[in-house]
């Protein structure tokens, strides 16, 4: 076999070899990393060594591909040390950053321009999984770059695929590689009492996550003559204008978005309980912890963001300043955080111990036997924990913006003002 034939096997190299090798080093009592425990800056300076070490693109998208695998191994020692489900999760996200702020750095490579690297959701929020895919948008400095910053997004893609990562493609749909200016254009700050045609509210409701991202997502990297510090700066003149001088809006798309939600999931419970359903249906119908419990109370986190002030990304950190704001009382922050914890470990365990699952977010019968398992618990004990949780969570969503809409708009400021300023930027 030739060199290059030898390249191009180990760039097909089929994902569920690493998958397998996750779950042996799982179920494996010794701990072989060296060291458990990196920081942002030295997960970085390794993979940034690492890939201008390499001779060619190709290899550099091995090399990256390798030091990824290697890191996800190194966290599962960690995770398997500790039994931190959060601090797996900040490592996970830390890993996840890197890796995509190096694919943007190779895809860059043939593509003149003035652009910038953005990343938001998980990443951002410090709560990533292995089997999580990566929100990240490219933005261009004019329209003129548009071309060039679409292009980048598309090939960072496809390195992504193929060092078995996925980007979300629901965000850069929505940014569409459209300068901060054009994206002002296309989703306008909108107050919700003006909202009287019904096409345009269902067109703003259905942009709810576009305004959610908005919130969290923060400047990684930049190509071109356009300094990181100005795109941050226009994305932060954008996002206060849309989002934090309309919380009255921002909450009631958030509310909304919760309520159909509820109203979703009371249509599956309802399915759940029939006892004339078929096994194929029974199949079909699984927990997803994603959408039925983490979703729906980020929606009331969003809306008290925007209230607020809160530039805080990770759910900790917010129920802290809530609690000290005085929107949710320490019982309530305990238990979301619990209930957060929660969830988080079982989606760290789908992804270290199932080695065919294909997300973090799904419980079927056979995740629920293997992952009860791993807990050392019964399955009967699991389910009412998944339930339990979900409920504390669905409950204290529903008073906090009960509390939300009770608050006068000179009360918020002056909590705000009593709080100080909690400004978001660069990464």
């Amino acid at each position: 076999m030739s060199a290059s034939e030898l390249m191009l096997a180990r760039l097909q190299r089929p994902e569920s070899r690493f998958r397998m090798e996750v779950a042996l080093r799982y179920s494996s009592p010794r701990i072989n990393a060296r060291k458990l425990s990196l920081s942002y800056q030295q997960i970085f300076s390794g993979c940034s060594s690492l890939i201008k070490s390499a001779p060619d693109p190709v290899q550099a998208v091995l090399n990256l591909r390798d030091f990824h695998e290697r890191n996800i191994l190194r966290i599962i020692d960690l995770y398997k040390n500790r039994g931190d489900a959060i601090e797996c999760g900040q490592q996970m996200a830390d890993l996840r950053k890197v890796i995509a702020i190096q694919t943007f750095c190779l895809a860059t490579a043939e593509h003149e321009g003035n652009y910038c690297l953005a990343l938001g959701g998980s990443v951002a929020k410090g709560d990533h999984t292995f089997l999580t895919d990566i929100d990240t948008v490219v933005i261009a400095a004019r329209e003129e770059d548009r071309e060039a910053a679409l292009k980048v997004q598309n090939l960072m893609s496809r390195i992504l695929r193929s060092i078995h990562i996925e980007g979300d493609d629901v965000m850069p749909w929505y940014f569409s590689g459209l300068p901060i200016e054009s994206l002002e254009i296309k989703f306008p700050s909108v107050k919700a009492e003006g909202m009287t045609d019904s096409f345009l509210r269902s067109k703003w409701l259905s942009d709810g996550s576009f305004y959610r991202f908005l919130i969290d997502i923060q400047i990684a990297d930049t190509k071109g003559n356009v300094k990181a510090a100005d795109y941050a700066k226009k994305l932060n003149g954008y996002r206060g204008r849309a989002v934090y001088a309309q919380p009255e809006a921002m909450l009631e798309l958030c509310e909304e978005s919760f309520l159909k939600t509820l109203s979703v999931l009371d249509g599956i419970q309802e399915l759940r309980m029939k006892k004339e359903r078929t096994s194929e249906q029974e199949k079909k119908v699984i927990h997803d912890i994603k959408n039925e419990d983490l979703r729906p109370f980020y929606y009331a986190l969003y809306a008290a963001r925007a209230q607020h002030k809160i530039t805080l990304s990770s759910p900790w950190d917010i129920l802290s300043q809530m609690q000290a704001i005085g929107i949710i009382s320490s019982d309530e922050a305990l238990s979301a955080s619990k209930a957060l914890n929660f969830f988080l470990e079982i989606r760290h365990l789908i992804g270290f111990v199932l080695p065919e699952a294909k997300d973090s977010k799904h419980m079927d019968k056979a995740r629920i036997k293997n992952i009860s398992s791993h807990l050392k618990i019964s399955e009967r004990e699991l389910i009412k924990m998944i339930e339990i949780s979900g409920r504390t969570l669905r409950e204290i969503s529903k008073n906090i913006f009960s509390r939300l809409k009770g608050r006068k708009s000179s009360d918020v400021a002056s909590i705000n003002a009593s709080i100080g300023p909690n400004d978001a930027g660069v990464l």
